[in-house]
């Protein structure tokens, strides 16, 4: 009986000494998912905000550890988000496109900057507009954590989230008009999948960032 005590003391004291070991390690990497609201205003009094959009995260993470209590947390995230905007007032918002692809002003005028008729290509008016942008975000936060509590230990993150646009698709809502007809033919209808090589949104977003939350030494 003894024997059989001493092993499971043994084993016990062996398994703990491992995870707490793990739980301390230099630098400890995770995967990292979120969700959230989206309530990106416009910097323009042509639009306004239409509803509120969503946020989804997925990555890698990786704390640094300095100390015991004292980290740094950074790694890469893919940010899926998604919001409305829609002309404010009597505001118009027009572009001519192709199929899929919304043109350009170079693509609709001439070298010496007169207008030219885009052929068979149509003039679209924006009523609304949904975007879907991906960025990619790289995190660079400190970690505050206390020292562990039986098996648990709190933790605090604050910093900088710096996001990088990647790509974003365009869904209108609007009227197309066919300029090569006559007389013009208007259509009311929804251009889904839109491309273009004009950002509206900033190739670099920056955000603060703060959280906490609990880490459970569980193996």
């Amino acid at each position: 009986m003894k024997k059989i005590l001493f092993t499971i003391f043994s084993i016990g004291i062996l398994f703990t000494s491992y995870s707490q070991d793990a739980a301390n390690r230099k630098i400890q990497a995770g995967i990292v998912v979120g969700y959230g609201l989206n309530f990106t205003s416009p910097v323009t009094k042509l639009i306004s905000r239409n509803g509120v959009g969503t946020d989804f995260t997925f990555g890698m993470n990786i704390n640094y550890s300095f100390s015991s209590t004292l980290g740094l947390n950074t790694g890469i995230e893919l940010d899926f988000e998604s919001f409305k905007y829609k002309a404010s007032g009597a505001n118009s918002l027009y572009y001519y496109y192709n199929d899929s692809e919304i043109l350009t002003k170079s693509q609709y005028t001439s070298s010496d900057g007169t207008f030219t008729q885009p052929g068979s290509n149509k003039l679209y008016q924006v009523t609304s507009r949904k975007e879907k942008p991906i960025y990619v975000t790289i995190p660079t936060m400190m970690l505050f954590r206390t020292k562990f509590i039986g098996y648990f230990r709190y933790f605090g993150k604050f910093g900088v989230r710096n996001s990088f646009l990647l790509g974003s698709t365009i869904f209108d809502q609007g009227t197309s008009t066919d300029l090569s007809t006559t007389p013009p033919a208007s259509t009311v209808m929804a251009n889904s999948q839109m491309k273009t090589s004009v950002r509206d949104l900033s190739l670099y977003k920056g955000a603060v960032g703060l959280a906490g939350g609990v880490e459970w030494n569980f193996s």
